[in-house]
């Protein structure tokens, strides 16, 4: 439905720059005290345990989906596709579970798949702010955003105050609420 929605151009006014805005961002769904399926995802809640002591250490086991929706500045939000995130995904190795940015790889390819000649501007947090992230957007051929919270990715924060005088007319500051 989403398809014919953006063939039929129902959507144009909503465009940034003549891209479809597409944020993409985790949530966990639902978590567990006990596990009930190996690939369910876990940490580690309340204080660490020593390997030498009688007390166990308690897990919570989660669903933790990653979503890309397109985000239209009216406030209206429209579910595009979701990759969950899986035990099995990660890296068996080195015991490491999957995370958000090797979905975010798995989730790109089949944006593309999915809608190969789309314009896209993906709309980000800071967790994607890296290089491979980065890259992958541009071998795409798709624009991005991404908000950084103040004081996070402090080199970073550092590197755009060190470039700010450049470019003054390339910001936007928004207020939002009080």
């Amino acid at each position: 439905m989403v398809t014919q929605l953006i063939r039929n151009k129902k959507f144009s006014r909503y465009l940034i720059n003549n891209c479809y805005p597409v944020g993409i961002d985790g949530s966990q769904k639902i978590a567990f005290s006990t596990l009930w399926d190996e690939q369910r995802l876990q940490r580690r809640i309340g204080p660490k345990v020593a390997p030498d002591s009688d007390e166990e250490q308690r897990y919570q086991y989660s669903v933790y989906v990653l979503e890309a929706s397109l985000c239209f500045r009216n406030g209206m939000v429209i579910p595009l596709l979701s990759e969950f995130l899986d035990y099995a995904q990660g890296d068996g190795e080195q015991r490491k579970q999957d995370c958000e940015t090797k979905a975010f790889h798995r989730l790109a390819a089949r944006i593309k798949k999915a809608f190969p000649r789309l314009r896209v501007m993906l709309l980000l947090d800071g967790l994607y702010a890296n290089g491979p992230i980065l890259e992958r957007c541009r071998g795409d051929h798709w624009d991005f955003m991404i908000v950084l919270k103040d004081g996070s990715l402090p080199s970073v924060w550092q590197e755009y105050h060190s470039l700010a005088h450049e470019q003054q007319d390339n910001r936007m500051q928004q207020h939002w609420g009080e």
